[in-house]
């Protein structure tokens, strides 16, 4: 059954969210084009599938798995289901070039399964996602709103045609590519000859010359005058090397030495959502993260598990600087918001 379609922003987002959940994504109506439930064929099942003798013996794992699919702002999202707290997988739809149903030599029940394929532009380095539908007129639909997400993430403009016709004609539609595929090799390109030399005359002589030659006469008085003195050089004294600085310590920035929450709650308030410093724990010997963020303060522990450092049990760092570092670029669990600057360095407040 598919979901919703909602109207949303047109600008596409450079990288997806990571720790969003299925029904906290729903609610960011405007950045949802579609969302329901798809059939997914993933790699175990692709092994399975292909093998005849797997596929006798491990017959519940050649089964295709019913996943719940969001699409918007050019991105991609995949949950186990409505209300996964994460997606297991999700990817921008930036260099993906056409979405086709899978061709016969894939070994696809096509029929039972009214499957479609996302294609990648370039197959060697990015995945190919392979869903199926519960009914043709189903199958469209996901096709016509995944193009429109592809052509939103690549800033390509279609010709505004509209699908209409016989079925025929709206697949014709349906499955031109939007970007052009990466052909492997290199480009064929004729090399260059290097100019030519012009070759000189050997038998040149210096008789053709346009200069007149010195009488010997007039050689003489030139070498008899004394030559004149060489001035002296004037000492240029090299200006002195600034010392260098010693290079300011990541965590000088957001380094709180002290456990008093109010105290974090006080700093925060009055900068900019995103703003973050990290605090010894009241009851432990753990750190704090506290991330002031649109509705107010958060605070995630960092916990030490044998894998490493980690504020959700998920994703694991051997140090504090690059848990940082890995929020600076993905959203906090849960949450929209990314760390931007220490507490020390925000100049706000």
């Amino acid at each position: 059954m598919s979901g919703g379609t909602f109207n949303r922003k047109k600008e596409p987002l450079s990288e997806p969210h990571r720790h969003i959940g299925a029904q906290d994504l729903l609610k960011q109506k405007e950045s949802v084009c579609h969302s329901g439930f798809l059939r997914n064929r993933g790699k175990l099942e692709r092994i399975v599938g292909s093998n005849a003798l797997f596929k006798a013996i491990f017959s519940e794992l050649s089964k295709w798995r019913q996943r719940f699919v969001i699409i918007g702002r050019g991105c991609l999202y995949v949950y186990k289901d409505e209300h996964g707290r994460s997606p297991i997988y999700s990817v921008s739809l930036r260099g993906y070039c056409r979405v086709e149903r899978p061709p016969p030599a894939m070994g696809i029940e096509v029929d039972t399964r009214r499957c479609f394929q996302v294609v990648p532009s370039h197959e060697a380095s990015m995945k190919t996602f392979v869903f199926g539908c519960a009914k043709d007129g189903e199958r469209k639909e996901w096709m016509q709103h995944i193009r429109e997400e592809m052509l939103l993430a690549n800033s390509v403009t279609d010709d505004g045609k509209e699908i209409s016709g016989t079925e025929s004609d709206e697949y014709v539609y349906l499955e031109r590519p939007v970007i052009e595929k990466i052909i492997k090799g290199k480009p064929n390109v004729p090399k260059r000859k290097p100019p030519s030399t012009p070759k000189h005359n050997d038998d040149d002589t210096d008789s053709d010359s346009d200069y007149d030659k010195i009488a010997e006469d007039e050689m003489k008085k030139i070498r008899a005058k004394p030559l004149p003195a060489i001035p002296s050089e004037e000492v240029v004294k090299r200006p002195h090397k600034p010392k260098k600085l010693k290079p300011r310590k990541s965590e000088d920035e957001y380094v709180f030495n002290d456990s008093d929450r109010d105290k974090a709650i006080e700093i925060l308030s009055n900068r900019g959502s995103g703003t973050f410093l990290v605090r010894k724990s009241r009851a432990s010997d753990q750190q704090v993260l506290s991330v002031q963020t649109e509705e107010g303060m958060k605070e995630y522990k960092i916990y030490s598990k044998p894998d490493g450092l980690t504020i959700d049990n998920k994703t694991y760092f051997q140090t504090v600087d690059k848990l940082i570092d890995n929020y600076k670029r993905m959203t906090l669990p849960n949450r929209t918001t990314t760390l931007s600057r220490g507490f020390s360095v925000s100049g706000e407040g």
